[in-house]
């Protein structure tokens, strides 16, 4: 687990959150893809990870095929975070332009978050789960 990031958000003027899921994914690889069709200056993209600590391992072995060595390519930051405990603190995980695998979970998971709250998983709908596991934790 890194401390802190190696470097300021002072060189990042684009963000760009990856949750994993297709669409996130697709947006992410067409930028890679073509960047300067669409202003993309990848040596100042972050691309940003909050891991929930559940995602399937399918998808974790995808990203980890197709997506990582696009990033390692154009070298592009690739962060991923994790909630540090129930609170909202955040975990820096790995902090890389040379990134070798999608780290699994985090100290905090969404699983946790479900146990401690008795709650269960949504699998329709808005997926407010995914949402305060990981929106919560963005805006703080």
């Amino acid at each position: 687990m890194t401390a802190a990031p190696r470097t300021g958000s002072a060189d990042v003027e684009l963000v760009i959150n990856w949750g994993l899921g297709v669409d996130s994914t697709a947006y992410l690889v067409k930028m890679l893809e073509d960047p300067s069709a669409h202003g993309v200056d990848l040596a100042r993209t972050m691309v940003l990870h909050e891991l929930t600590g559940d995602e399937w391992p399918a998808t974790r072995a995808h990203a980890a095929q197709y997506v990582l060595p696009l990033l390692r390519e154009h070298r592009v930051r690739l962060v991923q975070v994790s909630r540090a405990s129930r609170s909202l603190e955040i975990a820096v995980m790995d902090d890389s332009r040379q990134p070798e695998r999608i780290i699994e979970r985090g100290p905090w998971a969404l699983w946790d978050e479900y146990e401690t709250g008795g709650t269960v998983p949504q699998q329709g709908g808005i997926r407010l789960c995914s949402l305060h596991a990981k929106g919560r934790s963005a805006t703080r």
